[in-house]
């Protein structure tokens, strides 16, 4: 809450170096596949791209006004994210320092979590009225709409060969969809008070 980013040398247990990123709460931070970039979101709004071995700031994407930027994806290259603000999905590529594409759910619902599939190829996004969205990464259109009948959808993955889909909610709820036919193949139900996230096993 204090607006400020450290980073641990898990190591030896000592502080490398600490970043003040903002005065206000920072709500989201995801680390570059390489790993020499840091994506911060915090409640100003906006998305600083952090150089980790020189601390360097090299980018500040505006996020349009003072609204939480609730999750930060990378690509699988490295060369664009993929940002959830309220009820939009926003591609953004940090070469060209330009939006891709912007997609605006509208009175529809609020999205609440994100995820790429292995290939980078298509994206799923989980909504606050229990629907999965699946979107074509490249363009941001919207491919198929899951309707699960369940409520706020909080966490998404896919298996690690992308055959599988599997989505979280708030109430403890899982489901799994086979993704060549987007076909549920799994659904859980309630076994704990809430899933914050679901993931797959690497290799099985």
């Amino acid at each position: 809450r204090s607006g400020t980013v450290w980073l641990w040398d898990v190591r030896t247990g000592k502080k490398i170096w600490s970043f003040p990123e903002s005065d206000k709460p920072i709500r989201f931070f995801a680390w570059s596949p390489s790993g020499d970039m840091l994506a911060i979101a915090s409640d100003s709004g906006v998305i600083s791209i952090i150089e980790t071995r020189s601390r360097d700031k090299v980018l500040a994407i505006p996020g349009g006004g003072e609204r939480s930027i609730f999750t930060v994806v990378w690509s699988l290259d490295g060369s664009t994210i993929l940002y959830l603000k309220g009820n939009t999905i926003t591609l953004y590529n940090l070469e060209r320092r330009a939006t891709v594409w912007a997609f605006g759910l509208g009175k529809l619902s609020s999205a609440l979590g994100l995820s790429w599939s292995p290939t980078g190829e298509i994206l799923a996004c989980g909504c606050e009225n229990g629907m999965v969205l699946i979107l074509e990464s490249k363009s941001g259109h919207l491919l198929r709409q899951l309707d699960w009948g369940s409520k706020n959808v909080l966490s998404l993955s896919f298996s690690s060969d992308g055959h599988y889909l599997a989505a979280g909610t708030g109430k403890g709820e899982v489901c799994v969809w086979r993704c060549d036919v987007w076909e549920r193949v799994a659904d859980f139900g309630k076994t704990i008070s809430s899933k914050r996230d679901v993931a797959f096993h690497p290799i099985e």
